[in-house]
């Protein structure tokens, strides 16, 4: 959250939209509740996407529509996974970009 909350407040950052995790029932009431990310989002009226899988194809027009500058990608763990999915946002120049472990611009 610390880097979201970070690119939201940051001037030279447009942030175009959020790709989180779908809401998911918490609790012994199991209450349907939304993902700190996309709560924050929407709070600034940010675009927020849930695919149950970020490669299937509804998500990746939902994505592409966005027309990212940037992609940045928090579970480092699967950005290699994720840079293979997305590799179309390349088309227009788009980039990847890791934070952890360390930084990186694919």
């Amino acid at each position: 959250m610390p880097t979201l909350q970070w690119m939201i407040e940051s001037p030279k950052i447009h942030l175009v939209g959020v790709v989180t995790q779908p809401d998911k029932p918490v609790g012994r009431s199991q209450i349907l509740t939304a993902p700190a990310p996309k709560r924050l989002a929407e709070s600034i009226g940010v675009t927020v996407l849930q695919p149950i899988r970020v490669r299937r194809p509804e998500a990746l027009n939902q994505i592409a529509e966005l027309r990212p500058d940037d992609v940045i990608i928090l579970p480092w763990n699967i950005s290699d996974e994720v840079v293979r999915s997305m590799s179309f946002i390349r088309g227009w120049g788009g980039r990847f970009v890791v934070a952890v472990p360390n930084l990186k611009i694919l």
